[in-house]
């Protein structure tokens, strides 16, 4: 093996404009946990013309080669075929690059089974559980027989590629009980982008009248949205005053708001649309009173919660994926049933009441997040591809470029 040999990073979405490359700032942040410590690497994403959402700049020295525009079905049947991919991708793999798949993403086990055939060395990161999401989804029993099928081929992919792997990140250990002990290195991390100097503690002695609720993420089935809005509807039907926001972008956008128009709850919910990770978007946890997370699935360590909390807010979550344990089992935040609206209404209630348990929470999660910074992370991150791939380590060149360097609020939007 050739000494700082080229990394593809296969996972993500940008858009081009001109001679610009636009992504989303939080998940370029994610990635460059990782990527920061390697020196040479190629990101292969999927080139996406639409989505407003992805409206961060690259530095102009990232490498980017897009991946294959196909559909799921698609990438499913060539993968298993394993066929040829575009020139560039196959170009890199051929020439013997360490790979690096970020899941879950279908474009990862196309690029799996053609950087195996070549005998390509292997890392992995795991973001979410995608066979609990499938077998999460509604449906009729042709549906659910369907969705219960692909949760178990995305489970065994999930253990082919592990198995494979120098090494396995996870996020959380509950991803880490189901695929960590198959690689032959794994380590547990939380992707969280804050630092130290990024903890705020407002003055939250009381809440607002009425009460503000805050949910931040992508608009989809697996987070659950429609248990808020049902829990939002009890609260104001039994007397409590109370405003949702939800922050983000999303498929169930359209049906989300019509949702709320059928509950009635026009006037009392807000969509805003996605704002990039930065100091507009921490201005919003700093303005509310409660962040709720009510995801049914596919979680890894919600780093929604980490900012929420490092911003000294209050957290709710479902007991999904590892919200429970980065919560402490209650200590940092409320931990509720998933698909529970009545629970949920409840706990906000109980939460804006009991003034000593609010300012509790507060305190844990502030402590929290002062421990569990971005710094700490990529450490962690650090060491361990040090130890798995050492001759694939290093810095890469766009870290020379400026303002690369900054903290997530210096830099902002």
């Amino acid at each position: 093996m050739t000494a700082n040999p080229t990394t593809l990073v296969v996972g993500g979405s940008f858009r081009r404009i001109g001679s610009k490359l636009l992504v989303q700032r939080r998940s370029w942040e994610m990635i460059r946990i990782f990527a920061d410590r390697l020196a040479q690497p190629i990101f292969a994403m999927h080139e996406v013309h639409s989505d407003q959402t992805l409206a961060f700049e690259l530095p102009d020295d990232v490498a980017v080669v897009s991946l294959p525009q196909e559909g799921a079905i698609t990438r499913l049947v060539k993968s298993m075929m394993n066929i040829r991919m575009s020139g560039d991708i196959e170009s890199v793999i051929e020439n013997g690059a360490v790979v690096y798949l970020r899941l879950p993403d279908w474009s990862c086990w196309r690029v799996f089974n053609r950087a195996v055939s070549k005998g390509n060395r292997l890392i992995a990161s795991l973001h979410g559980d995608w066979a609990e999401e499938y077998r999460c989804r509604e449906g009729n029993i042709a549906k659910r027989l369907a969705f219960n099928l692909m949760a178990s081929y995305v489970d065994a992919a999930y253990r082919k590629i592990a198995r494979n792997c120098e090494i396995l990140f996870c996020t959380g250990n509950a991803l880490h009980s189901q695929y960590g002990t198959l690689a032959r290195k794994s380590i547990v991390i939380a992707n969280f982008l804050h630092s130290v100097d990024d903890v705020c503690s407002p003055d939250r002695k009381s809440v607002a009248t009425p009460l503000r609720i805050l949910f931040v993420g992508h608009m989809e089935e697996r987070k659950g949205l429609i248990y808020l809005l049902k829990s939002l509807d009890l609260l104001i039907h039994e007397g409590t005053p109370a405003r949702l926001t939800i922050v983000g972008a999303g498929p169930l956008r359209e049906s989300l708001g019509q949702a709320a128009t059928d509950l009635g709850l026009t006037q009392f919910v807000e969509f805003v649309d996605y704002i990039q990770y930065g100091e507009e978007l921490m201005q919003r946890y700093r303005d509310a009173d409660v962040f709720v997370l009510p995801s049914i699935s596919s979680e890894g360590v919600p780093k929604v919660l980490m900012e929420a909390m490092s911003q000294g807010l209050p957290v709710i979550s479902t007991d999904v994926g590892s919200s429970k344990e980065l919560l402490g089992d209650g200590k940092s935040g409320v931990i509720v049933q998933r698909r529970n609206e009545r629970q949920l209404a409840d706990s906000i209630r109980t939460l804006i009441e009991n003034d000593t348990l609010r300012c509790e929470l507060i305190r844990n999660g502030l402590e929290l997040a002062r421990k569990s910074t971005r710094e700490v992370q990529s450490l962690k991150v650090d060491e361990a591809l040090q130890s798995a791939i050492p001759e694939a380590t290093g810095s890469p060149s766009y870290l020379g470029y400026p303002g690369s360097e900054k903290s997530s609020r210096e830099a902002g939007a």
